[in-house]
């Protein structure tokens, strides 16, 4: 059959992936990474992570990603799922938030593997850049 469109390739990667890895895909949302190339143009474009120049950090580093837009987003989510506390300051989650609460099966084929897994995307993704 005909190849689907990119977005939708991704959205399937991306759940069959998590899927395997234990995660209920059916709670979890993936409108933000799904979405493909369907909502680029509406999007403000994100600029290019700009290679690091030292090895050494600064103090506000961590609280710079605790307040970025991103983690606003996705984290409250994420440790909401994880069953985590969520460490921003002033951020209102809007009383429940509409969230239902999930568990991550670890009988799952790929769930063993998740460090790994996330190992080689990430050196995937440093070696595209």
């Amino acid at each position: 059959g005909p190849c689907p469109a990119p977005g939708k390739e991704w959205d399937m990667f991306c759940r069959t992936l998590l899927g395997l890895a234990g995660y209920q895909v059916d709670l979890l949302d993936l409108s933000t990474t799904s979405q493909g190339d369907t909502s680029t143009s509406s999007q403000p474009s994100i600029p290019a992570k700009k290679c690091r120049q030292s090895d050494g950090g600064c103090d506000g580093d961590w609280q710079q990603i605790l307040v970025s837009a991103h983690h606003r987003e996705v984290g409250d989510k994420l440790s909401r799922l994880l069953g985590l506390e969520h460490p921003v300051p002033g951020v209102n989650t809007g009383g429940d938030g509409g969230v239902v609460g999930g568990e991550v099966n670890s009988s799952a084929p790929l769930f063993p593997y998740i460090p790994a897994i996330l190992w080689s995307l990430h050196l995937t993704y440093e070696e595209s850049k």
